[in-house]
This record gives structure tokens, sequence and C-alpha cells, in this order.
């Protein structure tokens, strides 16, 4: 299975509250055109690699132990490469980017992981991609500060409005409302 990516996605307390959808670019390896993802110079021959036989594993025997280890030789691919293509030094991919859209939903908050199944790094030899984790990044606000699901600010009032009672108005997300504070 290819690797899981993670992006940071920056988003504002009103996104939050409401869900957005952003386009992310995410690094992403892509198949070496040339080599068509082989790792060899157009022309050239990919054999077995003689050490592993193939396998990409080499056993070894200390005493009673039986233990298996990568080859040295092909890297654990069990393929030798005649001549490394020009494009890719070998390696079969080059890096490239994808803009990959992502809805968050409302309600998200700092530092939640969104995971995407499937948008990750592509597998080696057909096998499924890794997953897209999305690391969430709230901004912070000049007025409020957020809370589990509350927010909360700091309004002034005066003493007047304290001790005897007012109607205020207060900035909420969606705008001002009028609230009651009670005497005392």
């Amino acid at each position: 299975r290819g690797a899981d990516l993670q992006v940071d996605v920056e988003i504002t307390l009103e996104e939050a509250m409401s869900g957005v959808r952003r386009d992310v670019t995410v690094p992403r390896p892509e198949p070496c055109i040339r080599c068509a993802g082989s790792g060899a110079e157009p022309g050239t021959s990919i054999r077995t690699c003689p050490t592993c036989k193939g396998v990409g594993q080499v056993r070894t025997q200390q005493g009673f132990f039986s233990l298996m280890r990568q080859c040295r030789d092909c890297q654990g691919r069990g393929k030798i490469v005649e001549k490394a293509c020009r494009r890719c030094k070998g390696a079969g991919e080059l890096e490239g980017t994808e803009l990959v859209p992502i809805d968050s939903p409302a309600g998200v908050d700092h530092g939640q992981v969104l995971r995407w199944v499937g948008k990750g790094a592509p597998g080696q030899h057909g096998a499924p991609n890794g997953d897209l984790l999305v690391d969430i990044q709230l901004k912070s606000h000049p007025i409020f500060r957020r809370e589990a699901q509350d927010l909360h600010m700091s309004f002034p009032i005066s003493f007047t409005q304290a001790s005897l009672g007012a109607n205020v108005e207060v900035p909420t997300l969606q705008g001002k409302v009028v609230m009651k504070v009670p005497p005392g």
C-alpha cells in the first residue's frame, strides 16, 4: 500500500462553524513517463537479482535462528536495473503535485485530523494508494476564542449597566444580537 500523506489546512472560525471546501496542493509521487515506472533506461534490461533470486529478502542462519533481511544488492526489489533511467535516477517515480478538493465539515476543531481514503501516495506494483491526512489548523479570531463547542468573548459593560441592568448589542459570528443584562 502507498504511504499516507499529511497536509495542514488553515481555516477561520467562521469556516469551522459552517464548513468549507478548499483546494489543497498535495505533494504526490508520479510514475516516471520515460521509464514507465520501471526505473530502467528505455532499451536496457531488468534482470532478476542473483543474490535473492527475485524475492527481495535474504535468509541468514545463525545457530538455531534464521533471520530474514532486505537484499542489499537490489534494495528489496528483487530486480536489478542494468542502467538507471536518466530522468528519475532509477527510482521509477518523480515528485509531483495534485490539487485535491477538501471538504471540512461544520464544527471541525483545531488539531482535528480528517482522513481521505485512497488520496495518499500511490502504491507500488498496483498496490492501493495510501490515505490523505488533513490536519485542521484554526486561525485565531480577534474577538472570540473557542473552547470545545462553545465560543467565549469578553464584553465590557459599565457599572451602571451591571447594577441597573440593560439591553446591550453583542457581536456573534452571524451578526449582532441584543442581550439582556439582568440587574445586579
